[in-house]
């Protein structure tokens, strides 16, 4: 009887063992992701040192992105416009991306004029992919940049024309994405409301009124002879979802939000920040302990008009900063964001019982991109488990011992030990590139 009463203590242990769904003590987390159109060096300078340093601004982890070649538009760019010559500020761009500062590549590069030659493109492509690797750089997120004539880009559901990842095009680079890293891609999908996580009886009630509004909408696109338009369940209500390109690859393809005056395809920039960040958007993301990447472009509008950001947008920029400091939004770089989703949904580890003891094993991550494997440990950057017994809880990466923190009860009265976050990228090294 004895025996069986530990046994069904033992048990009892275990299934109040559980991943926190956000680092603590966070309910909600949010990435600001910005396509780099438009912003030269200078502003990226500053809007960096305010959105980023805790000494001369807000203190919060925001990455950015840059272009492969881009110059002709004043963009932040790898190369001239002749896709061999570094730009000025390709020093910076590799900093940046030591650091952390960048973690996306806006494609290959800006051809808004007219479409770029096949060989340009697959030249550059291949010199910035040698470039960086050879110097330990890799790349983890692509986003798409522009109109269909930009046709260079991967598969995307609206732009039959894009190509980037058909084997027999001439405009084909989807080895080299493999080559620099690349994990998660966004294919343009937008949606206009906070991703829900779809914990408990509200978060099902709302997956169910999105399923239904989809289906309604879906009916009309077929109607109107759209049937490319068409969003399948997983494209709306995950953070992001396997998304296999035309070469056989699989990408995480994820979804940003977007909240703008002119509708969901009105274009996003630091002086619309208000409405995505406006404070019923924020408070609703915290009820519903969402993931929510916004959309943006922190270089346009083009003007530098002073301040960067006018008052509503600052406003809204600092009650965001509120809600990070009290921990209630935890605010990460897209990648870290990304990352934890991605791990919080497909780490696999077991529990065991050794004496007082509690010890969990972490054995690997089912990558959805690359089937099971060990997570690094990097990869694991603020996880949290609920435990009942936090003090006597070992967390362990196969066979390695991991340094933990206790975490007093959150909201839903359970205590947590978990791993300490991502580091907030250290931008001091911008002003260094105060010449430009």
């Amino acid at each position: 009887m004895q025996a069986f009463d530990q046994q069904a203590k033992a048990a009892e242990m275990k299934g109040r063992v559980g991943l926190r769904p956000f680092p603590y003590p966070f309910s909600a987390g949010l990435a600001l992701s910005s396509d780099i159109d438009r912003c030269d060096p200078a502003a990226f300078i500053r809007i960096h040192q305010y959105l980023n340093c805790p000494r001369q601004g807000l203190g919060l982890a925001v990455s950015d992105s840059f272009f492969g070649v881009g110059r002709q538009y004043g963009h932040m760019a790898y190369y001239e416009d002749d896709g061999k010559t570094p730009a000025k500020e390709a020093e910076l761009i590799r900093k940046a991306l030591e650091c952390g500062l960048i973690d996306t590549l806006h494609s290959w590069g800006a051809f808004d004029r007219s479409p770029p030659q096949a060989d340009f493109l697959r030249n550059t492509a291949k010199r910035l992919t040698e470039d960086l690797t050879a110097r330990g750089l890799n790349i983890k997120i692509l986003s798409i940049h522009g109109a269909p004539i930009n046709i260079h880009n991967l598969y995307a559901r609206t732009e039959p024309n894009f190509c980037g990842d058909l084997p027999d095009s001439p405009f084909y680079t989807g080895d080299l994405v493999d080559c620099l890293g690349i994990k998660f891609y966004w294919a343009s999908e937008l949606l206009a409301w906070p991703l829900s996580i779809g914990s408990g009886f509200q978060g099902r009630i709302l997956q169910l009124w999105r399923l239904v509004q989809n289906t309604v909408k879906n009916s009309v696109k077929r109607g109107l002879g759209k049937p490319a338009h068409i969003r399948r369940p997983h494209q709306i209500l995950p953070l992001a979802y396997p998304l296999k390109l035309r070469d056989g690859r699989t990408l995480l393809g994820f979804s940003r939000f977007n909240a703008h005056p002119d509708g969901l395809w009105g274009l996003p920039t630091r002086h619309t920040l208000r409405y995505a960040l406006s404070r019923s958007n924020l408070n609703r993301l915290i009820r519903q302990r969402g993931y929510l990447i916004v959309y943006t472009h922190f270089g346009m509008p083009a003007d530098r008009q002073d301040p960067l950001f006018p008052d509503p947008d600052r406003q809204a920029l600092e009650n965001l900063a509120g809600h990070c400091r009290a921990g209630r939004i935890w605010v990460a770089r897209t990648l870290d964001l990304l990352t934890y989703w991605l791990v919080f949904h497909h780490l696999e580890w077991t529990v065991k019982i050794e004496g007082d003891d509690l010890l969990i094993r972490i054995h690997s991550l089912a990558d959805p991109t690359t089937g099971r494997r060990r997570p690094e440990e990097k990869e694991l950057a603020g996880i949290c488990f609920y435990t009942p017994r936090p003090r006597d809880t070992q967390l362990f990466l196969g066979d390695k011992p991991l340094t933990t923190t206790l975490f007093h009860p959150d909201e839903t009265g359970r205590p947590s030990v978990g791993l300490a976050l991502p580091e907030n990228p250290d931008v001091s090294f911008l002003e260094k590139f105060n010449h430009f």
